[in-house]
């Protein structure tokens, strides 16, 4: 008795031949046996197929190309851990999805899935990749954990190529190192490192936010004019590198100021004679927040000292400048020495 193919069994019936009891035996065996095989054709038009399961894992469907063995084989049962589900198994005996029948959960390469969708890894494939229609990879999750959004070699646990935007706030998308904070981005978000350098520093210049400071180089003659405006440069971050000389400060930024001023010079005068150093904010003079110490003028036959403080409020784009003035008659005067600091006390957006 043996399994045979529609054609031999046809000629074993054709007629006016005589079929034996063997030839009826391989034409039983070889067909579907509703009870032996466990497949039948439940009652009732609408009712499905119904296949009854077999062994301890209960198999239901191999698919195969061969007569023997199996590529797929679809079963009831996880085994060793016997736990009950929709499993797909390989040709090796190895489960590759699992559906827990209890609970519902998922597991790929995983037979105990404890979430709705459980991934046990393999040390040369992706865990998850979703591609585009054009074939562009949108999101990876690699074997190692990392998840990539717009690249396909994420190298952090979470690595995004492209903005990032949280809630209603900007889109960013580059987590600079930048100690200098100057380029103001608002595209950029600063480290950790970036931070503690930047405050570090501004604490070692006196908390100033932008420093500016006159040239204080040899003694200079001015001209016979009453007022002398005093040129100043303003420092960067790196104390090697200075701006272009200039005599008007320009606001960078919207905020209150700090400005400390001290001249020392010679000239003849009169006794009676009035010298001023003043502050100007865009071409008006300034009315101090606060001044301390008030305006101190030592006048001697050939040589004085002047000083001043100012806070004061100044918008971006505003401008801001030093004059010393009141010479009533100069025949000659000239800057001996002259210091000067100002930062940015606080902005004010």
């Amino acid at each position: 008795m043996s399994v045979i193919s529609r054609q031999a069994l046809k000629n074993l019936f054709k007629t006016g031949s005589k079929p034996t009891e063997d030839a009826f035996a391989d034409f039983i065996d070889s067909m579907v046996n509703c009870k032996d095989d466990g497949i039948r054709k439940q009652a009732g038009q609408n009712m499905p197929l119904r296949i009854k399961a077999f062994d301890d894992q209960e198999n239901l469907l191999d698919f195969s190309l061969e007569e023997t063995g199996f590529n797929w084989r679809l079963s009831q049962k996880a085994l060793p851990e016997e736990k009950r589900g929709f499993n797909i198994i390989d040709s090796s005996g190895k489960s590759r999805l699992f559906i827990d029948e209890q609970l519902g959960n998922v597991g790929i390469n995983q037979t105990r899935p404890s979430a709705k969708l459980h991934v046990n890894a393999t040390l040369d494939q992706d865990m998850l990749r979703i591609d585009s229609a054009s074939q562009n990879t949108l999101l990876i999750l690699n074997n190692e954990g990392n998840l990539g959004i717009g690249t396909t070699n994420p190298q952090a646990r979470l690595e995004v190529k492209g903005d990032i935007k949280l809630g209603t706030g900007v889109a960013v998308n580059e987590f600079s190192d930048d100690a200098s904070l100057r380029q103001k981005r608002n595209t950029a978000v600063p480290t950790e490192y970036a931070v503690r350098s930047y405050v570090d520093l501004k604490i070692s210049q006196g908390m100033g936010m932008y420093p500016f400071h006159y040239y204080s180089d040899d003694t200079v003659s001015c001209p016979d004019t009453n007022e002398f405006i005093i040129p100043f440069s303003q420092k960067k971050v790196d104390p090697d590198e200075v701006f272009t000389q200039r005599t008007t400060f320009t606001a960078p930024e919207n905020g209150v100021y700090c400005f400390n001023v001290n001249i020392s010079f010679f000239i003849k005068t009169k006794e009676n004679d009035e010298i001023r150093l003043e502050f100007f904010k865009n071409a008006e003079v300034v009315s101090p927040l606060i001044c301390n110490p008030p305006l101190n003028v030592f006048l001697g036959s050939t040589y004085c000292c002047i000083s001043n403080s100012v806070v004061v409020e100044l918008n971006q784009g505003d401008t801001f400048k030093i004059r010393l003035s009141g010479i009533g008659h100069p025949d000659y005067w000239g800057i001996a020495d002259r210091n000067f600091n100002g930062f940015m006390l606080y902005y004010t957006g």
